[in-house]
Parts: structure tokens; sequence; C-alpha cells
């Protein structure tokens, strides 16, 4: 894993450490600022993992659940679920 600290007087928080596949781009490249839809980008990796076995990287779930899946994986933060409600309503709605 790698690790830096963001310089002072930036908008930068997100250290450079996560697990490949399973952490948002915006850890494992450490740009950005990390947000809810940070955590959702894991939450819809291990969701993905869960049932496919595989990570999103190499194949989202075909099943019921791929449009949310998707969307919790996008690479853009601001094209993810803004929260954790949303998340889950968008699981429940399928």
């Amino acid at each position: 894993m790698h690790q830096r600290k963001p310089e002072k007087n930036t908008s930068e928080d997100t250290a450079l450490y996560g697990t490949q596949y399973f952490a948002a781009p915006e850890q494992l490249l450490g740009y950005g600022s990390s947000s809810p839809a940070t955590d959702i980008y894991g939450l819809g990796a291990t969701f993905n993992y869960l049932i496919t076995g595989l990570y999103a990287s190499q194949i989202i779930s075909p099943g019921r659940y791929k449009s949310v899946i998707e969307k919790s994986v996008k690479m853009d933060p601001e094209n993810r679920y803004q929260s954790i409600e949303e998340f889950e309503q968008a699981i429940l709605a399928v």
C-alpha cells in the first residue's frame, strides 16, 4: 500500500492507499477529496464481487443489480450515488 499525506491548504484529504479493485480511483490515485461517493465505490465493487466472484473491472454482474453496480463504480465520483441512502433506495427498487 502507498500512503501520501496531502499538502496543507489543498482540497485533497485522501491518502494514497486501498485495496486494488475495491478502493475508489480517488483513493488509489490520490486526486480529490473523499466523500460518501468514495465509500459507495467500495460497496459497489464488493457487492459485484460477492455476486460474481470477479472484480468490477473484469465483469459487472449481468443480473438484476447491474445498473446499481454500474453506477456505484463509475470513475467520476460525481456520477456515483452520493449517499448510502441513495444507494440503498436503488437496491430496494430493483
